[in-house]
């Protein structure tokens, strides 16, 4: 149970810290998870997707709490994306509203299941028997992809929705 979860967003306007400062100074007030999250991308134009700033959070916390990605999961290939680039879990929001829409309970139940299937799919295709198994680099990430340590002045990069929909890498390419 997470008692204290915290949102390192994926920049602190207030006090312009890069979002791994601010995920770690969360830990080290006492918080039990970070779910790096961009609320939604859409409040402020050109805000980066959640994932751009996953590497650097995960780096800055190590193992000391769980780490979650919110928002950007729209198929099984992008949790493992999100979980070998350092999140523990991912939130599935939108998805599971959809399937609840079409269907209720049998609709959620049939979104968890194409994500399910897509993860298995994703893994075969990395040759990977696990979640467990996966690392950094079984994802092809572009230069200045990350947030990296100049917080708003990091280069913006790739965008983040073509590198989401861009194949796993396979292993030994």
């Amino acid at each position: 149970m997470i008692h204290r979860a915290v949102h390192a967003e994926t920049e602190d306007v207030e006090a312009n810290l890069p979002p791994r400062d601010d995920a770690r100074r969360a830990v080290d007030l006492g918080a039990d998870a970070i779910s790096v999250s961009n609320h939604g991308g859409n409040n402020l134009d050109g805000t980066p997707a959640s994932i751009r700033a996953l590497p650097a959070i995960a780096d800055a916390v190590g193992g000391d709490v769980e780490v979650l990605l919110d928002g950007g999961v729209r198929r099984g290939s992008d949790v493992v994306k999100a979980l070998a680039l350092g999140a523990r879990a991912v939130m599935i929001g939108r998805a599971y509203l959809w399937g609840m829409a079409a269907n209720g309970e049998a609709g959620v139940q049939n979104v968890l299941e194409i994500l399910r299937a897509g993860i298995d799919e994703t893994l075969v295709g990395l040759g990977r028997a696990s979640i467990h198994d996966l690392v950094r680099d079984d994802v092809i990430v572009p230069p200045g992809f990350t947030r990296g340590p100049g917080g708003a002045g990091s280069p913006a990069g790739a965008d983040a929705a073509a590198a989401l929909a861009a194949p796993p890498r396979l292993p030994g390419a």
